[in-house]
């Protein structure tokens, strides 16, 4: 299938759509004009005509083949993937446990690939698929031992996909954000430690991470763009 959009309105899968940076996305593309099937554990999609949820638990290989079966008309046809749930919470060495381990990567990791080798079939020539990743894959981060290596391996699997899928003409990027204003980084007191080492002196948005994912997607100087992961850290990492 070739994608043109033409006859048609665009369509993206977006994963963790219910809070946060994948909520901020999912609203994104429905303010360009783009549907959205909403993947999420949890409801709390955005209430929009345009917007289908789905609900399941990504790192359940079933559950990701039940959400993505017989999507009704006009969802059924994916132009993008969007892979922004997550979860990060700290360990070291002392508090990582096998349970953490797993529930980290299961989530981080193997809930990106599952969702992406089974969203690829719906997935037109032409697609894009953006990732989730995080300065903390790109710098030593005290405190994150297992949330960094997972989201390394994440900013990995975007560029070999890249490679995989370049003959199909798909796309596949990366996002790195750095300090978000989400709910839970507010709830959790360490934003208010760390802004003083921002050299933009703030936290970014949830919307300007999205305006990124947007732009990787569907901005016309990203079309030449694959394999890479965009950094916005305020400044807070620079390669």
């Amino acid at each position: 299938m070739t994608s043109a959009f033409g006859g048609r309105m665009p369509v993206a899968l977006i994963t963790g759509a219910s809070n946060g940076m994948g909520k901020a996305t999912a609203e994104r593309f429905l303010e360009a004009g783009w549907k959205v099937v909403a993947l999420d554990i949890a409801p709390g999609a955005p209430e929009h005509g345009d917007c289908l949820l789905r609900l399941g638990d990504i790192t359940d290989e079933d559950a990701v083949k039940a959400a993505l079966a017989d999507l009704p008309a006009g969802f059924d046809v994916l132009d993008a993937v969007v892979t922004a749930a997550g979860v990060y919470p700290t360990s070291n060495l002392d508090t990582m446990t096998v349970e953490l381990y797993r529930h980290v990567f299961d989530i981080n990791v193997l809930g990106t690939l599952l969702v992406i080798k089974h969203a690829k079939a719906l997935l037109v020539e032409g697609g894009s698929i953006t990732h989730f990743s995080s300065i903390d894959a790109l710098t030593a981060v005290d405190n994150q031992l297992l949330y960094s290596a997972a989201k390394a391996a994440v900013s990995n699997a975007t560029k070999t996909l890249a490679l995989e899928l370049a003959p199909l003409k798909i796309r596949v990027n990366g996002v790195a954000p750095g300090w978000v204003k989400t709910p839970n980084n507010m709830k959790s007191g360490r934003l208010e430690r760390f802004l003083p080492t921002i050299p933009l002196r703030r936290a970014a948005e949830p919307a300007e991470v999205a305006e990124l994912v947007f732009w990787l997607t569907a901005g016309a100087g990203a079309q030449y763009v694959t394999g890479e992961t965009l950094v916005a850290s305020g400044g807070l990492y620079m390669r």
